[in-house]
């Protein structure tokens, strides 16, 4: 395997090394701490752990910590790509994920410091290396937050590409 992965009985789990290693976010916009259950090709069950004085909440809202929805969105999207990456066939440290759409966004209940973010994504369908997932975030098995996504990977020349071309406008 090309990431530091544990996998049990046809699951991996992947820990914070491990996620750092696959995902280029870092602190404070990496928002999975932890991956303790992937079936790759299926399914990710991933957390993160909301702390008091978290950056994320930071003027959202003064005296009041709610953590923002878009984050809700972008901890199920960061949680697909750990799926999608770990499910090609290819080494993931040349590879790039990228958000391609949200769809069928819903915000049930806010969260805030002291709530673990479980985040579970299943695969829906793929057309080549573009995924379509549905993902949901629950807090102490109430509903929080749930999104429809698709997402593929970028190389690392596809990224290149884009660079010149993003530069040349």
């Amino acid at each position: 395997m090309p990431y530091d992965a544990t996998p049990v009985a046809g699951t991996l789990s992947l820990d914070q090394g491990a996620i750092a290693a696959m995902l280029p976010h870092r602190p404070p916009l990496l928002l999975v701490d932890a991956a303790p259950r992937v079936v790759p090709g299926r399914e990710i069950e991933a957390y993160r752990q909301l702390r008091e004085g978290d950056p994320l909440f930071e003027g959202h809202f003064p005296g009041y910590p709610l953590l923002p929805g878009v984050f809700s969105i972008e901890a199920i999207a960061q949680a697909a790509c750990l799926l999608a990456l770990v499910s090609l066939e290819t080494d993931a440290r040349h590879r790039l994920p990228c958000l391609m759409k949200v769809s069928d966004a819903v915000f049930h209940r806010p969260a805030g410091p002291g709530d673990r973010l479980d985040i579970h994504v299943e695969f829906v369908r793929a057309w080549g290396e573009a995924w379509k997932l549905t993902g949901r975030i629950d807090v102490r098995g109430e509903s929080v937050a749930q999104a429809t996504l698709i997402a593929t990977v970028l190389t690392s020349g596809q990224l290149d590409a884009l660079r010149i071309t993003s530069q040349a406008a």
